[in-house]
């Protein structure tokens, strides 16, 4: 069974949680979403939620020690099932990207605000992505825009 994050009851791998409705001790965090190894995309998207709702703020050292055992299945899962993307191309890295997220080149044309001829030169290397795309990428990815930028 997922460990899927819920709230009031309800599960809620979709929903964005606030940090203000989290508890602040450990067993009430375990209560939502108890720490354990990931087996799936899906469940680390569950360990997402809480990170996201957790991450920059300041936490008690029960919250503190909750977020690092999930941070840490979370890491063990990504080094297991996730490719190491700096150490590719910052092409291969978008375009590695583009296929894990199901986005076209007429999506990628969207998320750079260009028409599609000049998002195919870029991913055929003809043409260098600007600072312009690489924010935009970075947002929409949520990765660092060094990630497109060649080492």
């Amino acid at each position: 069974m997922p460990n899927t994050v819920k709230i009031a009851g309800k599960q809620s791998s979709k929903r964005r949680l606030k940090f203000k409705d989290l508890p602040v001790d450990f067993a009430g965090l375990c209560a939502i979403y108890l720490p354990r190894p990931i087996h799936s995309h899906e469940e680390l998207q569950d360990a997402f939620v809480i990170i996201d709702a957790m991450a920059a703020h300041i936490l008690s050292s029960e919250a503190d020690e909750y977020l690092d055992a999930v941070s840490q299945y979370v890491e063990i899962y990504e080094d297991l099932h996730c490719p190491k993307l700096e150490s590719k191309s910052g092409l291969d890295n978008l375009r590695y990207l583009m296929e894990e997220n199901g986005i076209t080149q007429t999506g990628l044309a969207e998320i750079l605000g260009k028409d599609k001829s000049l998002v195919s030169k870029i991913l055929k290397g003809e043409r260098e992505l600007t600072v312009g795309h690489l924010r935009s990428l970075a947002r929409r990815f949520k990765v660092s825009p060094e990630l497109f930028i060649d080492p």
